[in-house]
């Protein structure tokens, strides 16, 4: 597990007591998660090896990755587990034969904002590229279900006087701009699942996370949640980037996870979901200033670089609506503060 803490353990313990998910029909079933060591992906593994260590529910769990020394740090313990097994592998790449996989999580692709203005073209080229690959793999070999890791970023920019995103909604996204290489890769993902599902009968759901944070974040994560945790643990000044006027909604990485499972074992094919609770929207100012309150720390602006500009969205206001996902049982258990707090003690006692 990736965290000795206890309450990293006891959260985990919470996802599987989800009462709304029939952890059954993972029985005896193959699961690939592909960016298993990612902020996400991380979580979603250790709760599969948690039903298989506690639960006696037998999950054989791969792990995708082209690191595996990121993997022998994540999942260390797990690798003289039977249920457990690493696919070392580049999904820009067709996957290589001799595995059958019943579901598929794919939650790989740059999800960087530096990255997004270094390398915009491996940016699209991974996740549009690995989006295919894995539904072919599936469509040749008998998958039961892919569920696909999109971004509350595809809604682009609101305009007309919306100001909460549904799944139906689609705003605006300058296509010229390089900044667009990751909602314009996302949502030609999502359309190639669309697509798979309309012409082969493959089942797909889609998930569309706000802005997720938590323990299991990664040193290489640079979205301002990230960075701002990062400077609370080490006892530094938030460092703010901007006026921080922008307007997001916040999901704790352990309620994500279960709302993942939520929709990969209950929600229904060819549709999308947001992963997101719409009462805790905050803007990124008074999210340094949750950070700064927490770990006892200050709120300091600094000018970005010329990079770290270009890695900036454009889009003002993103608050996703839950509607859709609290239908299927799925409710958030923190609120910002509580999982802010979880988070940076989590990551203490690591």
């Amino acid at each position: 597990m990736y965290s000795n803490s206890s309450l990293y353990k006891s959260e985990i313990e919470s996802i599987v007591s989800a009462n709304n998910i029939d952890w059954q029909k993972l029985d005896g079933k193959s699961v690939l998660v592909t960016g298993a060591t990612g902020l996400i992906g991380t979580a979603l593994v250790d709760t599969l090896m948690y039903l298989n260590l506690h639960k006696n529910i037998s999950v054989n769990v791969y792990t995708l990755d082209i690191n595996k020394e990121a993997v022998d740090i994540r999942f260390g313990e797990y690798k003289d587990n039977d249920n457990f097994h690493f696919v070392q592998f580049d999904i820009s790449k067709p996957l290589p034969e001799g595995e059958f996989y019943n579901y598929i999580i794919h939650a790989a692709g740059n999800a960087n904002p530096v990255l997004y203005a270094k390398d915009p073209v491996g940016t699209m080229t991974s996740n549009f590229f690995g989006t295919y690959n894995l539904l072919e793999y599936g469509r040749q070999h008998g998958l039961e279900r892919m569920l696909y890791v999109s971004s509350g970023e595809v809604y682009g920019e609101h305009g007309d006087g919306v100001v909460i995103f549904d799944e139906d909604y689609s705003g605006y996204v300058n296509p010229m701009l390089p900044r667009a290489c990751y909602p314009s890769a996302k949502r030609a993902s999502e359309t190639m699942c669309a697509s798979f599902t309309a012409q082969y009968g493959i089942e797909t759901v889609v998930v569309r996370p706000c802005h997720v944070y938590g323990p299991t974040q990664t040193s290489r994560d640079s979205r301002a949640v990230a960075e701002f945790i990062r400077n609370g643990v080490n006892g530094e000044n938030i460092i703010m980037k901007s006026t921080g006027t922008q307007v997001r909604t916040l999901c704790y990485v352990m309620d994500a996870a279960a709302a993942f499972f939520t929709v990969l074992l209950c929600g229904e094919s060819g549709n999308a979901y947001n992963i997101s609770d719409d009462q805790f929207e905050i803007s990124i100012r008074e999210l340094a200033e949750t950070v700064s309150e927490v770990s006892g720390t200050k709120v300091i602006m600094e000018l970005p670089d010329d990079v770290q500009k270009s890695g900036f969205t454009t889009i003002s206001r993103g608050v996703l609506s839950s509607a859709k996902l609290k239908a299927l049982g799925w409710n958030c258990q923190n609120d910002i503060y509580t999982g802010i707090k979880k988070t940076i003690r989590i990551i203490k006692e690591k």
